[in-house]
């Protein structure tokens, strides 16, 4: 099965597609370890849009995740009002930090 990415970067206007999906794709960092999980990360961010995908990357080790998390909406406006509302917003007791993803060339993750 073909990765969206993979077949956006074959063609012209795959480059846009890709600029569009890490445009909606947003670092969530300031997790807690015990009370947040991809279930609760997708209710909290829910109410700015229809979500496409919810990562909280584990631990190979301790199956714990790692105190961040991604989340790529359907919708670049939707993702720009998340980020606005949700950077500097407590959840559990902790303070978040949103900002959009970028890509890293090592994992091709937006």
């Amino acid at each position: 099965m073909e990765k969206i990415g993979e077949k956006a970067a074959s063609s012209p206007a795959g480059e846009e597609v890709l600029n569009a999906l890490s445009k909606a794709t947003l670092f969530v960092a300031g997790l807690d370890e015990e009370q947040v999980n991809n279930e609760v990360l997708y209710k909290v961010f829910e109410t700015f849009g229809e979500i496409r995908n919810i990562d909280v990357p584990l631990e190979k080790n301790s199956n714990n995740h790692r105190g961040f998390g991604f989340v790529e909406f359907a919708d670049v406006a939707d993702a720009r009002e998340a980020l606005e509302n949700m950077n500097g917003a407590e959840l559990f007791g902790k303070t978040l930090t949103v900002n959009f993803a970028r890509k890293t060339q090592a994992s091709g993750r937006t």
